[in-house]
């Protein structure tokens, strides 16, 4: 049985965090909720095992439906649950399945798809090519122009993605947002612990965010090598930051 207090924390980040999800009954290691995709409604339920936050959740399609990542049971397979650590939470889970089905959306039981079809053979002769249209001719100074321009917006979103998720982590640690509150009065251990937690949770949340982008084809091989690189550096800096704080407060 997972422990109450557990519970209680998942439920808080779940409402402060996502919607459309709901415990069920009186129980919160039970969840059901509905997802978009495709302009339809999904319907989902997430379960809580016994050693949670150690093991994943199990979440599954509370009806029949079509996916890549759905087996024939219904059950889902994320790329949060299959590099899960106990430091994510179900919010984060729940927000990985939105996102799939809205990049990826899941056939409906009551949707017959085509037979599929041969590809019409062309009747243009060899010796009578078809008309190509012409693309624009671009100079290498705009080339590099654009790509430059592309790769600062790049950056750009991935810095609002940092900032949002490190404000909802300080949120749900109870860590002030406003300016001139990040001063920290020499021996206040508790507040530069909370302060160090609440970065690693935003630094998970953004992992596993890569993570999920990466999968669907929203980054490239090259910018989630840098980024991967980027957030488990900063993993390891915090985590010793932790235990430099755990070993001096004993």
């Amino acid at each position: 049985m997972v422990d109450d207090a557990i519970l209680a924390r998942e439920a808080q980040l779940v409402y402060s965090n996502t919607i459309g999800f709901e415990p069920v009954g009186s129980t919160l290691n039970s969840w059901q909720g509905t997802v978009q995709g495709g302009g339809r409604e999904f319907h989902f339920q997430i379960y809580l095992p016994e050693y949670f936050p150690n093991v994943p959740p199990v979440v599954r399609s509370l009806g029949p439906i079509t996916h890549s990542n759905v087996d024939e049971e219904g059950f889902v397979n994320l790329r949060i649950l299959d590099s899960w650590r106990a430091e994510f939470h179900l919010y984060q889970v729940i927000n990985a399945l939105r996102g799939l089905m809205a990049r990826a959306p899941p056939i409906p039981a009551d949707v017959k798809l085509p037979p599929a079809t041969l590809a019409p053979v062309s009747r243009i002769a060899p010796s009578q090519p078809a008309s190509v249209e012409a693309k624009p001719k671009i100079s290498s100074h705009e080339y590099d122009t654009l790509k430059g321009e592309l790769n600062r917006l790049k950056d750009d979103m991935t810095n609002r993605e940092e900032e949002i998720a490190r404000l909802r982590a300080r949120q749900v640690t109870g860590i002030a947002t406003t300016e001139g509150s990040e001063g920290v009065a020499p021996g206040m251990s508790l507040d530069i612990r909370s302060e160090i937690e609440s970065e690693r949770l935003a630094t998970s949340e953004m992992l596993a965010n890569l993570h999920e982008r990466f999968d669907s084809g929203e980054v490239s091989v090259f910018d989630f090598s840098r980024l991967l690189k980027k957030y488990q550096k900063e993993l390891h800096v915090l985590d010793k930051k932790l235990e430099y704080l755990s070993t001096k407060g004993r």
